[in-house]
């Protein structure tokens, strides 16, 4: 059976265009060389990223939930495993273990290319050499962190690469904030904890219209 000659141009056209689309220029970002600590990099989304790719979801108010299973859905699609992806008031969090600096720039790629998030900051690592033992322990401390009174008013998760423990999350409270961190250093094998835990004290908006007030890390040293 003959094809029709504009059944083909046709298909040739949406051919070339999903081309052109896959093709189109990433955002390049830079971040510091590989080592044995691994690196850091803050990504300002809404600076860098580029504002005519094609997100076939959209944003509309897009919760915290939404943006981080997107996220670990697009690296699983491409082949990126072993990461962890969270998000809290639109900031992401990628965090573990990655083979090369040309690997992690990929993933920093894929996962700032969530329309809808703020900010993205990552810490990759070496590969860890028992990633069994790795998973254990963080599902071992995620079970902790599930259980614990502390934490409900918070939003605290966190992950373990080799004897590091990565801490990430929200909490209303230095002293909450501390409690995670301890859970962290309780945990067999772990050596070094690492604080993403950022301070939010929530503002009624109807009372005085002011924006949470916000303290990573970074601000108390």
């Amino acid at each position: 059976m003959t094809v029709p000659a504009r059944i083909i141009a046709a298909a040739s056209a949406l051919l070339a265009a999903a081309l052109l689309c896959a093709c189109a220029a990433a955002p390049a970002f830079e971040a510091a060389g590989m080592a044995k600590t691994g690196y850091d990099v803050a990504v300002l989304i809404d600076e860098s990223a580029p504002k005519d790719r094609v997100d076939f979801h959209g944003d509309y108010g897009c919760t915290d939930q939404v943006l981080a299973r997107r996220i670990r859905e697009r690296l699983l699609i491409r082949g990126y495993t072993g990461l962890t992806a969270n998000v809290y008031d639109g900031h992401g969090y990628l965090f573990g273990p990655a083979p090369t600096k040309k690997w992690a720039d990929g993933a920093i790629k894929i996962a700032s290319s969530v329309q809808g998030l703020r900010v993205l900051t990552c810490r990759f690592f070496p590969p860890s050499d028992n990633p069994i033992h790795d998973r254990d322990r963080t599902r071992f401390l995620a079970a902790r962190m599930a259980k614990d009174k502390t934490l409900d008013p918070a939003r605290v998760d966190a992950v373990v690469v080799g004897n590091t423990a990565v801490v990430m999350g929200v909490v209303p409270e230095q002293a909450i904030q501390d409690h995670a961190l301890d859970m962290a250093r309780d945990v067999d094998g772990v050596n070094e904890v690492l604080d993403y835990v950022v301070i939010v004290t929530r503002v009624d908006p109807e009372k005085n219209g002011e924006a949470p007030d916000e303290t990573s890390p970074d601000d108390s040293e």
